[in-house]
C-alpha cells in the first residue's frame, strides 16, 4: 500500500468523518488565533512604556488605576464626585467636559494623589 501525503490523509479523513474533521479544523483555527493573541498581549504589556504611561484624556479612570497601580480609592478620593458610577466607562475627557473642569485639573488631581500614596509615575 503506497504511503500517502499529507494532503491525502487530509482528504481521506475528511472523507470517512467530514463533521469531526470540519471540527477538529476550526479548533486548530481557534487554538492559533488565541494562541497568537496571547503571545500579542504577552509582547505588549512586558515593555515598560506600556504599563506607565502619563495621564491623557482618553484614559478611563480604572485605566489610570491599573496602569499606575492605584486602588479604586484612590482614585475616588482623586476625583471624589466626579467618579463615574461602577460600569459607567467615561474617559477623562469626557469627565472633565460632564464636570465642567479643565483636563488638566483632573490630571494633576490625580498625579497629586498618587504621589502623595506613593504609586509610580512615568
Amino acid at each position: 500500500m503506497p504511503r500517502l501525503s499529507f494532503a491525502g490523509r487530509l482528504r481521506a479523513a475528511f472523507r470517512a468523518q467530514p463533521w469531526l474533521t470540519a471540527a477538529f479544523a476550526v479548533a486548530l483555527a481557534l487554538a492559533v488565533v488565541f494562541t497568537g493573541r496571547a503571545v500579542l498581549f504577552a509582547v505588549y504589556w512586558t515593555d515598560p512604556d506600556h504599563r506607565v504611561q502619563a495621564i491623557e484624556g482618553w484614559m478611563t479612570p480604572r485605566y489610570v488605576a491599573r496602569s499606575w497601580h492605584m486602588t479604586r480609592a484612590d482614585i475616588e478620593a482623586a476625583l471624589g464626585e466626579m467618579m463615574p458610577p461602577p460600569g459607567e466607562r467615561l474617559t477623562l475627557d469626557e469627565i472633565a467636559e460632564k464636570e465642567g473642569v479643565p483636563l488638566e485639573e483632573l490630571i494633576a488631581r490625580i498625579e497629586a494623589v498618587a504621589a502623595d500614596r506613593g504609586h509610580p509615575g512615568p
